[in-house]
């Protein structure tokens, strides 16, 4: 017997699920002749090695596993593989394919043009109006430039001005940067052309933020094509890359593979295993928080290296669209302060009234708020106040933030961080709003927590 699995990426956004749903639905009644069951990478159930499970109790011995993913980033790289690895050592009878993701093809050209046609025409030429083509972002050098050619192949032959490419998180340009881009060279129109294959609050915060930046462009005309949708054509494309996988034919260009070549900033991920965790590839399973399919190579088991800070256009620190989701955390790395020797402790007897003091703790604040929404306040000295929803969410989130040697308690439903005259922006800054950004993430989108703060699904790791 065959079946195919085909992954969704998931989502809070029931429309999003459905969106998905439906769309594995209409590959399985008209390109695939065989059981099409769906899966969700996180955020959604079932995860893909309870699906795969399933599938196997059936009498499943062939099974092609299929993402519904744009791109190759690091979900394609190495969270599918490494749950694939896990579930073919656990069912070695079993043959489990893996096939290609849409990638860079005519047919999601096809689908973009569409979209863009759609939008409400207008009296501005196409030689003056500009397309802006906004992806994900991710961490992965390798799936960012794929965006850039879809732009380049989405302009040739057409008769705009420019098409421009942006990010709405984890890489650069923004969405804001990407759309004075576009104005300083000229444009007099704008279509935003969201990259997602299903809605989502990604595809909502694009929509708001063009909504925000249409004050400052007042004699230009913004607008925003729709998300590709479960198009039939990406069905076809789908049902294709499976077909693919079942005759041996899956190819995905490795040159420039963060992986397997060692692209300049990059070169200590390359031959690194792969890697996922108990919140996307490993979701469900025994494994515990995070799971290598292999060694970790010589002269590589350090602790993770932060990322790079982001800058607005005005020189303060983005940090709501560096972390606007922590899946690439495991591959970039997280706080600056890491291991034993480098505890971070709050300041209590720091100077509150130095230059240095008000800085830490108004960055901390600004930070708090732009990566978790969450308000906050100046407390006693050395500490910053955060107004967690419960008394159980300030608890978990103290706990979880001093396992990332950042010192934190809580009382009642306030959760205390710490602050110090010495706090440098790249680091100690740095570290606190991370801590926050990651434990907060966790908390509300993969815990299932309801607002009362009682569990309602996962248990905390």
């Amino acid at each position: 017997m065959r079946a195919v699995l085909i992954i969704g990426h998931g989502t809070r956004d029931g429309a999003g699920a459905a969106e998905f749903l439906q769309f594995a639905r209409e590959v399985a009644a008209h390109w695939l002749d065989r059981r099409v069951v769906p899966a969700f990478l996180e955020l959604a159930d079932p995860p893909v090695l309870s699906a795969l499970e399933a599938i196997i109790a059936g009498g499943v011995r062939d099974i092609v596993v299929a993402p519904a993913f744009l791109l190759g980033a690091g979900h394609i790289k190495n969270d599918l593989p490494a749950a694939l690895d896990v579930a073919r050592a656990q069912f070695p009878g079993v043959t489990i394919r893996y096939s290609a993701p849409l990638g860079v093809e005519p047919r999601v050209l096809r689908v973009l043009d569409e979209r863009i046609a759609a939008v409400a025409p207008s009296v501005v030429p196409p030689e003056e109006t500009a397309i802006l083509l906004v992806g994900r972002g991710t961490s992965d050098p390798d799936a960012n430039a794929d965006l850039y050619k879809l732009g380049r192949l989405l302009w040739e032959g057409r008769p705009w001005r420019m098409v421009e490419c942006a990010f709405s998180g984890l890489a650069r340009p923004s969405l804001p940067e990407g759309l004075a881009r576009c104005a300083a060279l000229g444009a007099r129109r704008i279509v935003v052309a969201p990259l997602f294959l299903f809605t989502g609050v990604l595809v909502e915060r694009i929509r708001q933020q063009v909504r925000e930046q249409a004050a400052h462009y007042p004699a230009i005309e913004l607008a925003v094509a729709a998300h590709l949708g479960g198009d039939p054509l990406l069905g076809e494309l789908l049902a294709q890359r499976v077909r693919e996988a079942e005759d041996g034919r899956v190819t995905m260009g490795c040159d420039t593979c963060v992986y397997r070549a060692p692209l300049v900033g990059f070169e200590a991920r390359a031959g690194t295993p792969r890697f996922s965790d108990s919140s996307h590839g490993l979701r469900g399973h025994s494994h515990g928080a995070a799971h290598r399919t292999g060694p970790v190579p010589a002269g590589q088991a350090a602790p993770m290296a932060a990322p790079p800070l982001r800058f607005t256009t005005d020189g303060r620190v983005d940090w709501g669209n560096m972390w606007s989701t922590f899946c690439a955390l495991p591959q970039d790395g997280g706080l600056p302060h890491r291991g034993a020797d480098a505890f971070l402790a709050a300041r209590e007897d720091a100077d509150t009234t130095s230059v240095g003091y008000r800085f830490a703790v108004a960055e901390i604040i600004r930070g708090i708020e732009a990566v978790s929404g969450l308000g906050s306040d100046a407390a006693t000295p050395g500490w910053v106040a955060v107004r967690c929803t419960s008394p159980r969410m300030a608890c978990w989130l103290g706990e979880a933030i001093g396992r990332e040697n950042v010192q934190a308690r809580s009382d009642g439903t306030t959760l205390f961080v710490p602050a110090g005259d010495d706090f440098e922006l790249a680091g100690e800054i740095k570290s606190v709003i991370t801590a926050v950004a990651k434990t907060t993430h966790f908390w509300r989108e993969h815990l299932a927590v309801v607002a009362d703060g009682a569990k309602a699904g996962a248990a905390a790791p």
